[in-house]
């Protein structure tokens, strides 16, 4: 894992805000599955087009965080 770890340049990683935004966008996808009130329009500029590898960790990060609730809450009910 360390090994993994070595090549990677820390400093670049949501160095920007099109990166933060797409990471926003797919936690908050998961965590609140509800669809938009309000769709954006594609005439915006739309951050998951680069970014779209952020978005996906996002999703991942949404998913485990469904994980802990679960899991903390049927510990919490034993």
């Amino acid at each position: 894992m360390v090994k993994m770890c070595k090549g990677i340049n820390w400093k670049e990683i949501f160095n920007n805000q099109n990166e933060i935004h797409a990471f926003e966008l797919g936690i908050s996808e998961v965590i609140c599955p509800m669809k938009a009130r309000f769709p954006m329009p594609m005439k915006y500029e739309n951050p998951l087009e680069e970014e779209y590898h952020y978005y996906m960790v996002g999703r991942v990060f949404g998913i485990l965080f469904w994980l802990v609730v679960i899991i903390g809450g049927i510990i919490w009910l034993k």
